[in-house]
């Protein structure tokens, strides 16, 4: 049988795999949609890729919040709440909805003062590339939502609907790519835009989600009844067989073998409240 800290501590083990995992694979898609993205003059691509290197900070953020979280629930069993877990929500709240914005803001410059980018080349290597970006994504949501409700972690949870907006995302770019090379053109920098809302609209999400549950948590233990000192305990003597009250619940036979050794002393001159026993 585990106990609740060995649950816990294999719980922290487990999404700190998945976590991992998901930096590895967002290096490796970034590497891989930068080069890609640099020699086909894609926006929707490099848009794609700095997507995928926020996609590492927020991994690397709720691993922390993870890591900080077993170790104050180690140092302290009691804890009912994750300390960190809707701090961290803020930070990524606000890490996406600022990249979100710049992406956005660049897509439209790049529409607007630039027109059609005449050195934009699109070919099959690029398609492949969104399509694997696109399938990555999909699966690593899967394995991470999965996970996520396993051990009941919001903030897991949150990055795994992160990674399915990332995926949706990397479906635009396809989407785009593909319109690209049919020639319409435009599409790219549409793409870049859409992902950049996207992304503003997720981290909206994970910030007021963070600042919901500080407020939850702040009400909770408003309402947390301080703790107060035992009742004083009154001693009545009597003839007949004497129990001590103990403050633990224990089994028949250890409360009858502690009870000759337990027996509370009384003040000989204190008044008695005479009882008879049955007997």
């Amino acid at each position: 049988m585990t106990t609740p800290l060995q649950e816990r501590t294999s719980s922290t083990s487990a999404t700190s795999k998945v976590l991992v995992a998901s930096i590895v694979l967002n290096l490796l898609l970034m590497a891989l949609q930068v080069t890609v993205g640099l020699s086909a003059h894609s926006s929707g691509m490099l848009a794609d890729a700095l997507h995928s290197f926020v996609d590492m900070l927020a991994d690397a953020l709720v691993l922390l919040a993870c890591a900080l979280d077993a170790r104050a629930a180690a140092a302290d069993p009691t804890r009912r709440y994750p300390k960190y877990e809707p701090l961290a929500l803020l930070a990524l709240g606000a890490l996406l909805g600022a990249t979100g914005l710049q992406m956005v803001w660049q897509s439209w410059e790049s529409a607007v003062r630039s027109g059609v980018n005449p050195d934009s080349h699109f070919d099959i290597v690029t398609l492949g590339v969104a399509v694997l970006a696109l399938a990555s994504k999909e699966t690593l949501f899967r394995w991470m939502a999965r996970e996520a409700k396993r051990s009941r972690s919001t903030l897991l949870l949150a990055n795994a609907w992160h990674v399915r907006a990332d995926a949706l995302s990397s479906l635009v770019v396809t989407v785009a790519i593909g319109g690209s090379l049919a020639g319409l053109t435009r599409l790219d920098d549409l793409a870049a835009a859409l992902i950049g809302l996207m992304i503003v609209k997720t981290g909206y999400s994970f910030g007021s989600r963070g600042l919901r549950d500080l407020k939850q948590r702040r009400h909770t233990t408003a309402q947390r009844p301080a703790a107060t000192a035992p009742a004083r305990m009154h001693v009545v003597r009597t003839d007949a067989l004497t129990m001590p009250l103990d403050a633990r619940v224990l089994p028949l036979q250890p409360s009858h073998d502690r009870t000759p050794t337990r027996l509370i002393p009384v003040d000989q001159d204190a008044p008695v409240l005479e009882s008879r026993s049955a007997a």
